[in-house]
């Protein structure tokens, strides 16, 4: 079995996520404004160093848009397009308020490549603030709005 890339494995499922989980108003709030581009371009360089001498992904790769899920704020980073598992097509980044800042919760998700042969198969992922990784099934195809649909669809069963 081939190896994910690392840039893009540690981009998705440990850079963005640590960062998400460390201050996920500040994280919201830098990514939501003009900063959002120079964090993402910080966390590359960090990636870069932990990926010494394997291929490294340029910012210009990398798509922020912004959304909202459940009336939250929904932060997802397009990623280059997945090819190996657990390469990660989109990364979601959901953060509710529930009755405050007090009680916030983030939560992080990831749409990721399922079958190498199968460009089209996804899973759709979450970690938990622990570091857990949690499966949860068949995801949709690779695009933004499915993406969304499906962290709206998974966050709406249990708000």
């Amino acid at each position: 079995m081939t190896s994910p890339r690392c840039a893009h494995y540690q981009l998705a499922h440990v850079a963005i996520r640590s960062v998400a989980f460390q201050d996920p108003y500040e994280f919201m709030s830098l990514m939501a404004g003009d900063k959002g581009l120079e964090v993402l371009s910080s966390l590359l360089e960090q990636v870069s160093e932990h990926c010494a001498g394997e291929e490294v992904l340029e910012l210009r790769e990398l798509a922020i848009h912004r959304t909202r899920v459940l009336g939250s704020p929904c932060l997802i980073v397009e990623m280059p397009p997945a090819e190996l598992p657990p390469e990660a097509h989109f990364v979601g980044v959901w953060l509710t308020a529930n009755d405050g800042p007090e009680t916030g919760q983030v939560r992080y998700f990831t749409l990721e490549a399922a079958d190498e042969q199968e460009s089209d198969r996804t899973v759709l992922g979450e970690w938990s603030s622990a570091g857990d990784h949690l499966n949860h099934g068949a995801g949709p195809e690779p695009s933004l709005e499915a993406f969304i649909e499906a962290i709206t669809a998974l966050v709406a069963r249990y708000h």
